[in-house]
């Protein structure tokens, strides 16, 4: 073999690994089921090429379970035409086009009413390859508690990692792992105001699953010029293939015990979440709004002592004690 034959297949061999670099669409089965966990906030795994993250130390605080399955089964599939699979978390459902050829969201379902996107947020297209970013920007016109809300996204995703991860548990080592940084700039503008949401997440992605490993997320929210900040890491416990269990309601509160502030989170979908003291007593209300996750609840002047926070969802309830000190 000569030099520059030598040469040719050298660099076809390069270029045949760097293409290797790139996550591909998730293999998901209807009725697979996950087990995500919130955990203390720490710093992201950084950024390369053949990295090493280990997050084997996290502390589980409380489990958020949820389950995929294909939308042509789902009463709302006529809502979401262009979505292959929906995620049902805590009574919700939230439609996406996972694959072959692109990730996009499509909306979903919050109390039973739908709120489907035309103009669907495009996160990247698969191959995903190392390096590679995508920008989007979506439009849509939806019905939020009555009001006409006008919600524009922009949408910038790139691929700026991979290697192996390590989550908690023996032998819970993943070879092939993509790190991909999304940041979402969510506008909603209604005839009482606009809302803007920043939504920074740095997500770790496994070859293959439709949950991520690990997500860490900034969330920014600023209404009439005022300014609320949530920082929040979970990482996924379990994954089960093509179960036929049925999500039960579930949240998570921490710091748990707290003297300060609780921040309450959960998983997607809440008609409304009260807080009662040991004597029954209703102490605080809050009533969640579509889109929005989680909520701080400032507890530095309830006198110490047992609470009962309480999610409702239509005819699911669930509930968990938070201890003040």
């Amino acid at each position: 073999m000569n030099k520059a034959t030598l040469l040719l297949l050298l660099i076809t061999l390069r270029l045949a690994t760097v293409s290797a670099q790139e996550l591909n669409y998730p293999i998901i089965g209807h009725g697979d089921s996950f087990t995500i966990v919130v955990s203390d906030t720490i710093a992201p795994g950084e950024a390369g090429a053949n990295m090493v993250w280990d997050y084997s130390n996290l502390v589980a605080i409380q489990a958020i379970n949820g389950q995929f399955f294909e939308t042509m089964g789902s009463v709302y599939a006529d809502d979401y035409p262009n979505s292959n699979y929906y995620q049902a978390i805590n009574g919700g459902q939230y439609y996406y086009l996972m694959g072959p050829y692109s990730q996009e969201y499509y909306g979903g379902v919050e109390g039973g009413i739908s709120y489907p996107y035309e103009d669907s947020e495009h996160f990247y297209d698969y191959p995903f390859a190392f390096e590679s970013s995508h920008s989007d920007d979506s439009y849509n016109e939806l019905n939020i508690q009555g009001l006409a809300t006008y919600r524009s996204i922009e949408t910038n995703t790139a691929c700026d990692g991979y290697g192996v991860l390590t989550l908690p548990g023996d032998g819970n080592t993943y070879d092939d792992v993509y790190r991909v940084r999304v940041n979402r700039l969510i506008s909603d503008s209604t005839i009482t105001g606009t809302t803007v949401i920043e939504v920074d997440q740095i997500q770790f992605l496994a070859q293959g699953l439709g949950s991520p490993l690990v997500l860490h997320t900034s969330l920014y929210i600023t209404t009439v010029g005022v300014t609320d900040e949530y920082h929040f890491c979970e990482f996924m416990q379990q994954y089960t293939v093509e179960t036929e269990k049925i999500i039960a309601p579930s949240f998570a509160l921490f710091p748990n015990p707290t003297s300060d502030v609780a921040t309450i989170k959960w998983a997607s979908a809440a008609e409304s979440l009260e807080i009662f003291d040991a004597t029954g007593r209703l102490v605080k209300s809050v009533t969640p709004v579509p889109g929005l996750t989680l909520a701080l609840v400032d507890v530095s002047s309830w006198s110490p002592g047992i609470y009962s926070v309480t999610m409702k969802n239509g005819a699911q309830i669930a509930s968990e004690t938070l201890v003040v000190e």
